[in-house]
């Protein structure tokens, strides 16, 4: 089976292949090949919030910041990139959830 980067029948690096696909996606959310490289090495494959390394054998969610333009903060496990996209990235909202905690 041909590669899709390059058409031909070489056996291609499937990681390379998955990268390539996964920077394609990433790139409208303003990361870079470099700076998201840079980003999974210092973080070592653990979420920038919970500081648990992705046990499903997936990667960690790119996350940014949704302003024009896009600005990339961190990798994140899908359950803490889900809450910051429910709390739409409002700092009240985490303080306030976070006094309901504190109060019970």
């Amino acid at each position: 089976m041909p590669c899709s980067r390059c058409k031909c029948a070489c056996k291609c690096n499937p990681y390379d292949e998955s990268l390539r696909k996964l920077l394609w996606r990433v790139k409208k959310q303003g990361w870079t090949k470099e700076r998201y490289e840079e980003q999974e090495k210092k973080q070592d494959g653990m979420c920038a919030i919970c500081h648990r390394k992705s046990t499903n054998g997936r990667r960690l969610h790119a996350d940014h910041k949704h302003s024009d333009p896009p600005v990339p903060r961190g990798f994140l496990c899908g359950t803490c990139n889900r809450v910051l996209g429910m709390f739409q990235d409002r700092i009240d909202l985490f303080e306030s959830a976070l006094e309901y905690l504190k109060k019970y």
